[in-house]
């Protein structure tokens, strides 16, 4: 993506999908885990917002609590708003959530294999949402699903439809999870760590794919990935997430040029540079952040990150820092943000 990409938020007066304080537990025998921890977020038409974070730190929860994909059985929403184009998700019953699936908001997984049918063609499971939502007859929905493989690059797409998923491989199958997402033209995609197992050609075939699609159709996309170099590529904003929260916030030029939180600073110092193995003057190995991600089994007192931050106060471990609002729109979640400012952005 052109880094000089203007966001569509310049345009638009409200947000598309609009997440306020929502909070999701799971449940097992006596013991509770706080997942998501007052989550907020705004994501506008046409955008592409970057959900970055390290394994376990609420990303992937957060989208299925969008979309109520949690089985009540293990785990709910316990507090929160989910609005989505003036309808509040959490009030919808069942029925109506399940016609808003797949036309109004589609989601691909992370996992194609696993989310696929495995008995049933490839061009069956992209009709069906066709079939559900368009009303359209079996003949004219396998015909648009030819179409839609086409439109994700799958060579001889009439061929391939009639394939079984685990005749196509990985970044195949992941494309075939985008057309089933794009089926019914929804106004939000959730993109759940779409290029994880995949090869690095093929994960910047896929990437390539989404923005265009994005710029095609409009679709605004919500992208979960723990890469940086992923949010870099794709997304106009970035939301940075620790221990269920959200602790930073900007666009993806602010976020790289001048990040305000310790934890998003040690992600980037964690990424190997460009070069850096000719440098052997300066070769030294990949920082890490310290520690441990806290356990979830119970409230966090004060700043959740202070444990492993070399910046903590005392005033971070009693007190959960406020959020504050800096320039262009910056949001930041620390009380050591001034000093961080004045680092500078990481070498």
């Amino acid at each position: 993506m052109d880094a000089t990409m203007p966001s569509p938020i310049q345009d638009q007066t409200r947000p598309m999908l609009s997440v306020r304080g929502l909070h999701t537990r799971f449940y097992k025998d006596d013991t509770v885990i706080h997942a998501v921890n007052g989550m907020s977020l705004d994501l506008w038409p046409g955008e592409v917002l970057g959900l970055v974070g390290e394994s376990g730190c609420g990303k992937s929860v957060t989208a299925l609590s969008i979309l109520r994909l949690i089985p009540r059985a293990v785990g709910r929403v316990v507090e929160g708003e989910i609005d989505f184009e003036g309808r509040d998700l959490l009030a919808l019953t069942p029925h109506e959530l399940a016609s808003m699936r797949g036309r109004d908001i589609s989601m691909i997984f992370q996992e194609p294999m696993t989310s696929l049918n495995p008995v049933l063609r490839i061009g069956e499971q992209v009709a069906e949402s066709l079939e559900l939502h368009k009303g359209m007859s079996r003949r004219a929905a396998l015909a648009r699903a030819v179409e839609l493989l086409e439109l994700v690059r799958i060579a001889d797409p009439a061929r391939q439809a009639r394939e079984y998923p685990h005749r196509l491989s990985g970044g195949m199958r992941q494309r075939v999870m985008i057309a089933m997402a794009l089926a019914c033209e929804p106004r939000l995609m959730i993109a759940d760590e779409p290029t994880t197992a995949l090869d690095v050609t093929v994960q910047a075939q896929i990437l390539e794919l989404m923005s265009d699609l994005n710029r095609q159709t409009g679709a605004a996309i919500l992208l979960i990935t723990h890469d940086l170099g992923v949010v870099a590529e794709m997304a106009h904003r970035v939301i940075v997430m620790y221990a269920g929260n959200a602790v930073e916030e900007a666009s993806v030029q602010d976020l790289f040029a001048n990040p305000l939180h310790p934890y998003t600073r040690g992600l980037m110092a964690a990424m190997p540079r460009r070069g850096a193995w000719r440098d052997t003057a300066r070769l030294q190995a990949l920082q890490e952040i310290p520690g441990m991600v806290p356990s979830l089994r119970a409230p966090i007192v004060g700043c959740a990150f202070a444990p492993r931050c070399s910046y903590a106060t005392a005033r971070c471990h009693e007190h959960a820092p406020v959020r504050q609002i800096r320039q262009n729109g910056h949001a930041v979640a620390c009380w050591e943000a001034d000093r961080m400012e004045q680092l500078g952005k990481p070498i």
